[in-house]
């Protein structure tokens, strides 16, 4: 339990203090019980200092999830669309995997 001390655009910083082991914890806000982000990093010490968080509103965040909890029958149901981050592919269990990436850097924009 301690405050929030700064929200920017990608990660939360709070006081509570955690122990190793914690990273991909939720981060709870006190007063209405919904997770608002994902602990990653300490950083609490006996001089201060404060934790982080990757927040979970984040667009980007929220399409990974949805993908990691995707039902799939084909390879095809798991497609994101992008060339260069890989062909993903549904597992024997029904499950999305995420493709191998491919070095796209030959500045053509149709691979970029």
């Amino acid at each position: 339990v301690g405050a929030l001390v700064e929200i920017l655009s990608n990660h939360l910083r709070y006081n509570p203090d955690t122990s190793g082991g914690n990273s991909g914890s939720p981060v709870i806000h006190e007063e209405t019980g919904h997770a608002v982000g994902v602990h990653t990093h300490g950083g609490c010490g006996a001089t201060g200092g404060s934790n982080v968080g990757t927040r979970i509103d984040r667009p980007d965040f929220a399409a990974h999830v949805d993908f990691l909890t995707k039902i799939c029958t084909l390879d095809s149901d798991c497609s994101d669309g992008f060339y260069c981050n890989g062909e993903e592919t549904c597992d024997s269990n029904g499950q999305c995997q995420f493709g191998i990436p491919l070095d796209c850097n030959d500045g053509l924009f149709c691979t970029e």
